[in-house]
């Protein structure tokens, strides 16, 4: 008599190492949102994943490691907006009047909030006690260092600007953009408020800056 035999289960080892990465990081990214970077345990990532937790360990040696790659996307753009900052088409005094400044700044985060907003809210609220709990002061330290750089470049085309501003300053106000994502992540504000939002703050922190550096004789 003809036996049917069913088809054996899909091994783990049948899997293309790409797909059971990203079952990982899909799986870690869920249980961070969920439970914050302590609650969350290799385990549940495993069995979310359906991956056993040794070959987990064959991939990230800990949790940080984990989350590291979840942020790696994010941390590539915020990279990306740190490294244009200083760009030789912004070192004039033209861009605090132009609105394609404007527009650019806007788009610039429109796009980096839709792209990366549970990233953002793992980073910015479910982060603590991992490696990127103080991000946001690692982050605005740099920009102090990025801002400082920009105004002495603007002096060399502007002679007559004041760019005497404070370190404290200028470190509360890239916090201060930090807490202005973090409220659009956090309330989930459509693309639609975001453009008005976003052109609001962006009109007034330009028109502020301008009136910071103004000449200063």
């Amino acid at each position: 008599m003809y036996k049917e035999h069913c088809s054996p289960k899909k091994d783990i080892m049948q899997i293309p190492k790409k797909e059971v990465k990203a079952r990982i990081l899909n799986a870690a990214k869920a249980e961070f949102l969920n439970y914050g970077f302590k609650g969350t345990s290799m385990r549940n990532i495993s069995k979310i994943a359906q991956i056993s937790t040794s070959n987990i360990y064959n991939y990230y040696t800990n949790k940080n490691e984990l989350l590291k790659d979840v942020l790696k996307p994010l941390m590539n753009k915020f990279k990306e907006i740190q490294t244009n900052h200083n760009a030789p088409e912004f070192l004039n005094l033209e861009v605090f009047e132009s609105p394609e400044y404007k527009n650019t700044h806007i788009e610039l985060f429109v796009d980096l909030i839709c792209t990366y907003k549970e990233e953002l809210k793992l980073l910015l609220f479910h982060s603590y006690g991992s490696d990127y709990e103080n991000f946001r002061e690692t982050f605005s330290d740099n920009q102090v260092k990025i801002g400082k750089e920009y105004l002495k470049l603007l002096k060399i085309n502007h002679p007559d600007i004041n760019i005497n501003i404070p370190d404290f300053f200028m470190h509360t106000f890239s916090s201060w953009i930090f807490g202005t994502i973090g409220e659009l992540v956090f309330h989930d504000v459509s693309e639609k408020e975001l453009r008005v939002i976003l052109d609001n703050y962006f009109t007034f922190t330009i028109a502020g800056w301008n009136k910071l550096i103004e000449n200063s004789n």
